[in-house]
This record gives structure tokens, C-alpha cells and sequence, in this order.
């Protein structure tokens, strides 16, 4: 089952992550996945990606935040949390992260140093400003 979904800025490809752990590359055109991730120990619930769509951030059920490259298909572990990933947002050098605990961290993209960001309640989403007027 998908959790997550992300489109390319062309339409063309989508990213999923899925309650199997897995996160799949979709050929929109052709209709079939291309590649499929195996990164994660249990669902991936979050997904952001760089502007150029070259790397994917993803967070979920089990605790993990990773850098994959989709080209190489390398990824690099870039924290543990306490509790599960519910959505992230990725700015020009941060990753904002959501958690079920209600809080928000915002992480320098390299992965290091949280900054804790108060909140109260319940988290349902992040958005990237886009600088639009």
C-alpha cells in the first residue's frame, strides 16, 4: 500500500514509498516501476526530493531519515529519531522533519545537528515556501 507520493517537476516519474519498506521509481509514461529501494525496515511514510529530482530524503515507521541517490542507488543513513517520520520538507539547505511525537526538527541537509522547532499538537503536514506573490 502507498504512503507516500512524490512527483518529478516534468510529470514524468513518481516516487512511492510503500508499507512493504520499499520506495519504487514509476516511469509515468511507460506505466511500470524502473527501480525499486530496499532502504527501510518497515513503511516509509515521507518523501522529498532535491530540485533536480537526483536524490530522495525519506523518513517513516521505523525511525530512520536517508539520502538515496537515484542514480547510483547508494544511501546514506543521516539520523535515528525517537519516534516514527510523518512528513518531510526539504528547503534550500535544510530538511524539515515531522514526527508523531508533534514535534518539527529542522536539520541541516547534510543530516547534522537538529534544530528543535516548539510545537504544540498534532503535526498532519509540511509545505516549502515557494517564494510566490
Amino acid at each position: 500500500m502507498f504512503q507516500s507520493l512524490l512527483l518529478d517537476s516534468t510529470g514524468r516519474f513518481c516516487l512511492s514509498g510503500s508499507s512493504d519498506s520499499m520506495i519504487r521509481l514509476w516511469d509515468l509514461g511507460q506505466q511500470r516501476c524502473v527501480h525499486s529501494y530496499a532502504v527501510h525496515t518497515d513503511s516509509v511514510w515521507a518523501l522529498a526530493s532535491t530540485p533536480t529530482f537526483s536524490h530522495v530524503y525519506s523518513g517513516g515507521r521505523d525511525l530512520f531519515l536517508y539520502l538515496t541517490d537515484l542514480t547510483t542507488r547508494e544511501s546514506l543513513l543521516l539520523c535515528q529519531g525517537e519516534h516514527p517520520i510523518l512528513q518531510l520538507a526539504l528547503d534550500d539547505d535544510s530538511i524539515w522533519v515531522a514526527t508523531t511525537d508533534s514535534s518539527v526538527n529542522r536539520w541541516p541537509a547534510e543530516g547534522r545537528n537538529p534544530q528543535k522547532i516548539i510545537q504544540r499538537g498534532a503535526v498532519w503536514g509540511l509545505l516549502k515556501h515557494c517564494g510566490c506573490r
